[in-house]
């Protein structure tokens, strides 16, 4: 019992009836979103895309940019796993496509906690066609 107190001590407060009080506020991630990793596949049909933040994502975009397509794809980022307190989530983007990506280029954006573009990356057979600034993956 003595251990778990010292736990509880750490974390916040243990009042007199030995409960404890724990200040989640001071442990909540407040710096920025980024993209820590990007994870993009496509088989039988399905396009995934899973993408893991350090930080919470409020939303996410995919633009898809081939010869014969132009389309942007705007997803909730419904996590598939998070932190509590907001260091990292990792979401997923599934899709249907026919998986010939051999003139596709991808371009991807997070944003942050208050919809504010955090970070990108591009990919594809041809990034520089997506005139941006992102990292290539």
């Amino acid at each position: 019992m003595l251990p778990m107190l010292l736990l509880y001590a750490c974390a916040g407060t243990v009042t007199d009836d030995n409960t404890a009080v724990v200040d989640t506020a001071t442990y909540h991630y407040d710096g920025p979103t980024s993209i820590e990793a990007v994870t993009a596949s496509c088989e039988e049909g399905l396009r995934s895309v899973e993408v893991r933040t350090v930080g919470w994502s409020a939303s996410q975009s995919l633009r898809v940019l081939s010869s014969t397509e132009d389309q942007t794809l705007a997803f909730d980022a419904v996590p598939e796993a998070w932190d509590v307190d907001g260091a990292w989530q990792v979401s997923l983007l599934e899709l249907a496509s026919d998986c010939l990506d051999e003139d596709r280029s991808f371009h991807l954006v997070v944003t942050d906690s208050d919809g504010a573009e955090a970070d990108c990356r591009v990919w594809g057979a041809d990034p520089d066609s997506l005139e941006t600034d992102c990292s290539s993956l």
